[in-house]
C-alpha cells in the first residue's frame, strides 16, 4: 500500500486534534488517523473528508468499533497518513469480527483499481476474467463504502457478497450507477470457498491461551468437529493474524495490518485472545450475475439517503448508535446497498424503536421524514 506520511508520531497534547481533523476534511482528505496509547491503538479511516468507521485494537488483543463524536483521551501518539480509498477501504474491513466477505480484499492484490462503472467496458472486463481464468474479488463501491462484491473462481463468478449476505446460486442482480467505482482484487484460489461460506454461520468464540505454544497445541481441539473455521489474532500492533482450517486442518495464514500482507503466523510468544469463527465450507458451483444498471436505480433507495439516515440516527441515540445499526441490519438480513423504499420504511421503524427519549425519538422523525413519506 502506498501512502502519504502527513503526521508521524506527534505528541497529541502539542497538536490541536479538532482542528488538524477540521482542515483535512475541508480538503476532503481519504487516509486514516492512527492514535497510539499505551494500552491501545485506536484507527479512524476517512474518504473524501468523511469519516467511515473507527476501531480501536487493546493491548489484549480485544476490538472495539469506536463510537462518534470521537474525542481523543490522554497523551496519545497522532499519526496521519493519506493513501487511495481502495487502501481505506481495505484497511477498514479487515477489521471486521466475525469476519465478513470483505475481509479478505486486504489478502489480494489489486490489479484493477477504482475505474468509474461510466468508463468501463463491462462486457469485455467479464470476458477477460474468463479467459485468464481469474480467482479474485469484484469490488463495486462508491465513495463512502463497498456496495457489493462478486467472487470469481477461475473466471466465472460463484458469489456475490454484501456485509451481510452471500448469493451463491441463482440469477442475482447486482445494484450500481454510473457514478460507482469498479476494482479487481485477485486472491488465491483456495480463499474463494472461504471468501463465500464465512456469513453461512458466523458463530464466534473467543479463547485466551498464556502463550504461543499452549495455543498451537489447543487450537486444533477446541475447532469444531466437520466445520471450516477462521481464527484472527488481532495483535497490539494492529496487525491481524489469521489462520483457515478445514475439517480440523490448516489451509493457510497470512497477516494483515496497515502495512500490508504478509505470509506469516504469529511468533510472539505471550498472552493471546483468539477469534474462532466456525462455518460451513460451500462448494461453489456458478451463479448468473446481471450488472444491469437502470433496474438498481429504479429499484433501491439512493445510499446517500441511508447514509443520511443513519448518521441523524446516532446524532439522536449517541456513541451506541453504529452498533445498533450494524445489529438491525444483521437480524434483519438488509442491506443498506439494496434497500427499496418499503425496507426503508421498516428499516427507520425498527431504529425509531430504539430511541428511548421522546424528544430525540421527534427530531429523528422530523429530518428523515421526506424521505420515508
Amino acid at each position: 500500500m502506498q501512502k502519504i506520511e502527513l503526521y508521524k508520531d506527534i505528541k497529541l497534547s502539542l497538536v490541536n486534534f479538532d482542528e488538524i481533523t477540521k482542515e483535512l476534511k475541508g480538503r476532503y482528505f481519504t487516509g486514516y488517523f492512527k492514535l497510539s496509547y499505551w494500552d491501545r491503538i485506536d484507527y479512524l479511516f476517512f474518504s473524501s473528508g468523511s469519516l467511515l468507521r473507527g476501531v480501536s485494537v487493546k493491548a489484549d488483543g480485544e476490538l472495539l468499533e469506536i463510537g462518534f463524536p470521537y474525542t481523543p483521551e490522554g497523551d496519545a501518539l497522532l499519526s496521519v497518513y493519506q493513501c487511495q480509498l481502495m487502501d481505506v477501504l481495505s484497511l477498514m474491513y479487515m477489521y471486521d469480527m466475525p469476519v465478513g466477505p470483505y475481509a479478505f480484499i486486504s489478502v489480494g492484490r489489486v490489479v484493477m483499481r477504482s475505474i468509474k462503472l461510466a468508463h468501463l467496458d463491462r462486457d469485455s472486463l467479464l470476458s477477460n476474467l474468463s479467459e485468464e481464468k481469474s480467482n479474485g474479488l469484484l469490488v463495486i463501491h462508491d465513495s463512502m463504502r463497498i456496495k457489493n462484491m462478486v467472487v470469481f473462481e477461475r473466471g466465472l463468478p460463484v458469489a456475490v457478497c454484501s456485509a451481510n449476505s452471500c448469493v451463491t446460486t441463482g440469477r442475482v442482480s447486482v445494484p450500481a450507477n454510473r457514478e460507482d467505482y469498479v476494482s479487481f482484487v485477485e486472491v488465491s484460489p483456495e480463499y474463494v470457498p472461504f471468501v463465500a461460506s464465512c456469513l453461512k454461520g458466523r458463530h464466534l468464540e473467543v479463547h485466551s491461551f498464556e502463550g504461543l505454544e499452549e495455543f498451537r497445541k489447543g487450537v486444533s481441539s477446541i475447532l469444531p468437529v466437520g466445520l471450516s473455521a477462521i481464527v484472527s489474532i488481532v495483535w497490539k500492533s494492529g496487525k491481524v493474524y489469521r489462520e483457515l482450517y478445514h475439517f480440523g486442518s490448516l489451509v493457510d495464514y497470512f497477516s494483515v495490518s496497515e502495512e500490508g500482507f504478509q505470509k506469516e503466523r504469529i511468533q510472539e510468544d505471550t498472552y493471546l485472545k483468539a477469534y474462532i469463527q466456525s462455518f460451513e465450507l460451500e462448494k461453489v458451483t456458478g451463479i448468473d450475475v446481471d450488472f444491469s444498471l437502470e433496474s438498481a436505480k429504479d429499484k433501491y433507495v439512493d445510499t446517500s439517503v441511508v447514509n443520511y439516515i443513519r448518521e441523524r440516527f446516532v446524532d439522536e441515540i449517541g456513541p451506541v448508535g453504529p452498533l445498533i445499526w450494524r445489529k438491525i441490519m444483521k437480524e434483519n438480513d438488509m442491506n443498506e446497498n439494496m434497500l427499496t423504499l418499503d425496507k426503508l420504511r421498516r428499516l427507520v421503524k425498527l431504529l425509531a424503536d430504539e430511541i428511548p427519549d421522546e424528544s430525540s425519538l421527534g427530531v429523528f422523525l422530523n429530518k428523515i421524514r421526506r424521505y420515508v413519506e
